[in-house]
């Protein structure tokens, strides 16, 4: 997968994450975003495995939500599109 794709998909997350209210953001996705967004994050690893180093860590899922909130979600996100 080519370099804009994954940018794409990666500014499909943040810009997403930016339109929720302060509200929203405390909340916890479900466990399809958590997978969504490892799968970015897989993405990334593949085609650049040397930012290993630096990129987020993976989010788990528990009892069908993510075990991080909105606000950790978009930070990590952040990460990924500057990098």
């Amino acid at each position: 997968m080519d370099l804009e794709t994954i940018r794409a998909k990666a500014d499909a997350f943040v810009s997403g994450l930016e339109n929720l209210t302060a509200q929203e953001r405390k909340g916890v996705p479900s466990s399809g975003f958590c997978s969504d967004f490892n799968g970015l994050r897989d993405l990334v690893l593949k085609e650049y495995p040397g930012l290993a180093g630096v990129l987020p860590p993976p989010i788990k899922s528990e009892f069908g939500t993510a075990t991080a909130n909105y606000n950790e979600m978009y930070t990590y996100a952040l990460q990924i599109v500057n990098q």
